[in-house]
């Protein structure tokens, strides 16, 4: 990557846009929410029906964002303990401000981690605290971990017999995934394990012996607007899908007309979109949901 192109991992405030417009564009939010009342709990139905009960149980967040999906799936939880000791791991202050104003739940005792998952792991192991958790959710997250075998090996280890790890990854069928796939340029900007697919953890887990169990969330994004040059929102698209500030602006116009040219060819139409002709560009988006249970 040319060093004028500049990673918008490292430009937070940036991120933080474009992946705020990626979730409206998306219904990201809305979609997550409606899983975890729809398809969650016939999930943990199967795996806590058959664990002893307990009166609190024990739950972690890795990177837990504003709350709303982690507050969803908390009351589906809350059918199997009364109450629940839930500890939130998420390096960024705006989004903890915003959980504890819009997403607290009663009889859930929260504990704030204010740190990324390396941080979280490191304390804990220098202060050897070694309660484990009934459940573990990782929703995103795992693209940020620095190795990622050894992480995922550490999650399950943290679990209860019987405990269950839930993971949110993106397929390797999404654009998400493929546009970093066919753009090896792009490399650079992306840090850590986040070259990574539902399909990189499926292979680990089979490797380390773990039985598991995937799920499939697809969505579409509407990319018209990446294709008009003035739009915003179409360019704050391209930058997080690229993993580059001002892409547009700043990459090659060769790689900036093969990006958009790789859009066109992933275009799946909305047969009501073109009866109704409404003007869309939709593209997949796909997530992975892998469930663990602790034998």
């Amino acid at each position: 990557m040319e060093t004028s192109l500049a990673s918008i991992s490292r430009n937070h405030a940036h991120y933080k846009r474009c992946y705020d417009i990626f979730e409206q564009k998306s219904g990201k939010i809305e979609l997550y929410n409606k899983w975890a009342s729809e398809e969650f709990p016939n999930i943990i139905q199967n795996i806590f029906d058959n664990k002893t009960r307990i009166s609190c149980g024990r739950s972690l967040g890795i990177g837990s964002g504003t709350g709303s999906f982690e507050a969803a799936l908390l009351k589906q939880l809350q059918l199997y303990f009364p109450s629940i000791h839930h500890i939130v791991v998420e390096p960024s202050e705006t989004y903890v401000s915003h959980y504890k104003l819009h997403s607290i739940l009663d009889d859930v005792q929260y504990d704030w981690q204010l740190k990324t998952m390396q941080q979280f792991k490191h304390d804990r192991d220098v202060s050897c605290n070694g309660r484990k958790f009934d459940f573990i959710s990782a929703v995103n997250s795992l693209y940020y971990a620095d190795d990622l075998n050894e992480t995922l090996r550490y999650l399950v280890d943290q679990l209860t017999p019987k405990g269950c790890l839930m993971i949110f990854i993106r397929s390797e069928k999404g654009a998400g995934y493929r546009i970093i796939v066919n753009f090896p340029e792009l490399h650079p900007a992306f840090e850590g394990s986040y070259l990574i697919s539902s399909q990189t953890i499926v292979d680990m887990l089979t490797g380390m012996g773990l039985k598991h169990k995937v799920y499939h969330l697809p969505t579409s994004v509407d990319f018209s607007s990446a294709m008009n040059e003035s739009d915003a929102e179409g360019n704050a698209l391209l930058d997080l899908y690229t993993g580059i500030v001002d892409f547009r602006q700043t990459a090659p116009p060769s790689l900036v007309e093969s990006v958009l040219e790789f859009l066109n060819k992933e275009e799946r139409p909305d047969e009501e979109d073109l009866n109704m002709h409404v003007q869309s560009h939709l593209v997949l988006m796909e997530w992975d949901i892998i469930f663990i249970e602790k034998q």
